[in-house]
């Protein structure tokens, strides 16, 4: 179980680097209840 934790948290990880390289940012919290409930990361991107 640990294992495929890291692995998860090694993909969140890689997924935010991408997020940041196409102009997200990180924020603290949710902005709303979109029904994601499991991520830990708040992204936005101003358009």
């Amino acid at each position: 179980m640990i294992e495929i934790r890291h692995i998860e948290e090694k993909d969140q990880q890689q997924l935010a680097a991408m997020y940041e390289r196409h102009g997200f940012r990180h924020i603290p919290l949710r902005l709303g209840d979109s029904g994601h409930t499991a991520t830990t990361i708040f992204m936005v991107k101003e358009l």
